[in-house]
């Protein structure tokens, strides 16, 4: 159950990281996603080990 739960959250972050680029593409902020993008996917791979 906990290791659903667990793959629910890592997928739902990665589409999250997605979600984020394509806004920074459409609204050309490249900073503003230099500063999510790390933090998205620190926190996405934390699940996966």
């Amino acid at each position: 159950m906990d290791v659903l739960r667990k793959t629910q959250t890592l997928q739902d972050c990665l589409s999250s990281i997605r979600l984020v680029e394509q806004l920074c593409e459409r609204t050309y902020k490249p900073k503003l996603c230099e500063q999510v993008r790390p933090y998205c996917t620190h926190y996405c791979y934390r699940f996966k080990n």
